[in-house]
């Protein structure tokens, strides 16, 4: 009998690494909130992507060209926020207050999705998600770069990567199993999620605000 070796495909791997950093992620003390907001938000946008081409396909029984024309028009407040509104905000909001902010919009907008029975507001509620969560994305890298120690910065940046890769492969697998119950449940977990970190980014903002009053000037 023959027997054939079977190799580990670099996504697997990948996926196997993400979750090993993920448990050193959230046993790191002082970052370990920020990573958990992180991974909560993370869990939500990453989601979104998952799910509501589902939706759009579940509750509106679409076409593939004419969910294809949402699925381009979902990239271009993407595009828009990394053209200047990222950088924008950067100059005038800190990493936690606009994730702060942003992820509490993103979790209304998205639970805004699924109450319209046409496809015209989804015109609207799809661009306003994509926009929030564009905005989120990069703030949350900013969190953990500037919250880390210069000389950990290397490290705690690959965890909070860790904790992208983790997000995807969890909500790709959890959305699937929702959307099997009922066609809204997914983009409604995963508004809850968002709102999720928005909590969990307000927490730590007084955390550190509590912190800054007790140090002796």
């Amino acid at each position: 009998m023959l027997f054939r070796s079977v190799t580990r495909t670099p996504s697997v791997a990948r996926v196997t690494r993400a979750f090993a950093s993920l448990a050193d992620a959230f046993r790191a003390g002082d970052m370990r909130r920020l990573y958990l907001a992180n991974f909560v938000l993370y869990l939500s946008i990453f989601g979104f992507f998952r799910v509501y081409p589902m939706y759009l396909v579940n509750r509106f029984h679409m076409t593939v060209s004419r969910e294809s024309l949402f699925v381009a028009w979902v990239a271009v407040p993407i595009v828009a926020a990394n053209a200047g509104i990222v950088s924008w905000l950067a100059r005038r909001m800190t990493p936690l207050r606009t994730l702060t902010i942003g992820a509490g919009v993103l979790a209304v907008v998205m639970a805004t999705i699924v109450i319209p029975s046409s496809e015209g507001p989804l015109w609207v509620t799809l661009g306003a998600t994509a926009l929030a969560l564009a905005i989120c994305l990069p703030a949350a890298a900013m969190l953990i770069s500037e919250a880390a120690d210069p000389e950990q910065q290397g490290g705690a940046l690959g965890s909070n990567q860790s904790l992208q890769v983790g997000a995807e492969a969890v909500s790709g697998f959890g959305g699937g199993l929702l959307a099997a119950i009922t066609d809204i449940l997914p983009l409604s977990v995963m508004a809850a999620l968002a709102a999720a970190a928005c909590l969990g980014f307000a927490r730590a903002g007084r955390s550190e605000g509590a912190g800054r009053e007790q140090t002796p000037p």
